[in-house]
């Protein structure tokens, strides 16, 4: 009857109300939310927290090193010349220096 947009509206409203819910309905003592910020300020989550940091950081980089292989030092210097003679030789075409 309404449509695709009349339906992502249901569902928008939907979501707002469980989000509602979700912060301001008191589950005992608490709302959902109050309990969630009281379980994930724990010490044990903070632990947790901080150790899958760290996976996630070493994941990223076994997965970047095989994507694209850490270049040496000599490659490093190899790059920075030929940048350099680029520059040079841009800025001499150019007319900004003398050749």
């Amino acid at each position: 009857m309404f449509g695709i947009a009349g339906r992502r509206v249901a569902e928008a409203l939907v979501a707002l109300f469980a989000l509602l819910g979700f912060v301001f309905v008191p589950l005992g003592q608490k709302t959902a939310f109050q309990h969630a910020v009281a379980v994930f300020s724990t010490p044990a989550a903070a632990i947790a927290f901080h150790e899958l940091t760290g996976a996630v950081l070493r994941l990223k980089d076994r997965v970047s090193e095989a994507i694209a292989p850490a270049p040496t030092p000599e490659a490093d210097r190899k790059l920075i010349r030929e940048v350099a003679r680029n520059v040079v030789a841009e800025t001499v075409k150019t007319g900004l220096a003398p050749a």
